[in-house]
């Protein structure tokens, strides 16, 4: 087992202080590696997933880990994850390692991850999701209830920022971290309508039009915000000095995503959506904007673009209409009177 002491090491990878862990300096390395800062942001946390269960099991992580090992931490994985995040988790660690192996890092000599049998790997349904996904009526009372919290409490920052980060996250079809990452100059016109600039997966840049039920509560959030003024917005280029996150904390510094998990659930609670509170996340909100778009007759294509997906079997895992109870022959039949 890797002993740590307060020193600093220089590998292929490039130096690290060992009075922090060596395999999380090399997770923190390897994911700024990513071509996309979220994706960065992701396998850095399945990464320190992974060295995290091994060192509570005096496995060295950069050490000769078995085939065994990973079948172990997958068993435990199940106990907690879908098999959807389990996939996505198991290739992070295996991206990892093909990385260790490349920069040379001392004490990795194979890719345990990527030596998993097909039957070893977790099963994922490429054309179906887990994600929960509201029905209009439970989307409507979710953003009522944001709508609600910020009409009272209209002079707290929070509260008036819940409207923004809800109805951008449904009507946008944004992902978390898109939103989260986005900054107030990021905001801008085309052809006469304000959009906003967020940036997805891969580095791709795409725009969000912010009709007068998003652009309003933009502004109606902005407009208590101290370090904005109003009648600059749209920003332009050049015309702050620095950028400013589009949503922040009460304390100036940006919202992260478990801000955004808790503030749903508690709006679901609002909104009496007890059935699903537990099981909603940012995402879902994403997922619902798809089903609703495609429902309402927009082109597959357009939905795909609007999202940002390269594939658009990818939209379709999105869509849920097909699951619509009324659309079963079980509730047809007993629905004749």
């Amino acid at each position: 087992m890797t002993v740590l002491t307060a020193e600093v090491v220089t590998s292929p990878a490039g130096p690290y202080h060992t009075e922090q862990d060596p395999a999380v300096a090399l997770a923190e390395k390897f994911a700024t590696s990513r071509r996309s800062a979220e994706t960065g942001r992701a396998y850095q946390r399945d990464v320190r997933h992974w060295v995290t269960w091994c060192r509570a099991r005096g496995l060295d992580p950069l050490g000769p880990i078995r085939h065994t090992d990973v079948l172990d931490w997958q068993s435990d994985l199940r106990d907690r994850y879908a098999e959807a995040s389990m996939a996505r988790m198991v290739a992070a660690v295996a991206s990892w390692y093909r990385w260790l192996l490349r920069e040379r890092v001392p004490g990795v000599t194979r890719n345990p991850a990527a030596e998993l049998e097909r039957q070893e790997r977790p099963v994922v349904n490429r054309d179906h999701s887990t994600t929960a996904v509201l029905s209009t009526d439970e989307r409507r009372a979710l953003m009522a209830a944001a709508d609600a919290l910020a009409a009272r409490e209209p002079n707290w920052l929070p509260s008036v920022r819940a409207p923004v980060i809800t109805w951008v996250l449904w009507a946008g079809g944004v992902r978390v971290g898109e939103l989260l990452g986005a900054d107030v100059e990021d905001i801008g016109w085309d052809r006469g309508t304000p959009n906003l600039l967020v940036r997805g997966k891969g580095r791709k840049q795409r725009t969000i039009p912010l009709p007068p039920a998003l652009y309003g509560r933009i502004q109606t959030y902005l407009a208590l915000r101290e370090d904005i003024r109003p009648d600059l917005l749209p920003a332009v280029d050049g015309q702050a000095a620095a950028r400013r996150p589009l949503l922040v904390t009460r304390y100036g510094t940006r919202v992260a995503r478990n801000e955004v998990w808790r503030l749903l659930r508690r709006l679901a609670g609002y909104a009496e959506l007890h059935h699903v509170a537990h099981t909603l996340s940012p995402h879902s909100l994403r997922h619902t904007m798809a089903t609703e778009a495609l429902r309402d007759g927009v082109p597959l294509q357009d939905v795909q673009d609007a999202l940002g997906h390269a594939d658009p079997r990818t939209t379709r895992r999105y869509d849920r209409r097909a699951q619509d109870p009324d659309r079963h022959p079980t509730w047809r039949l007993l629905s004749k009177p």
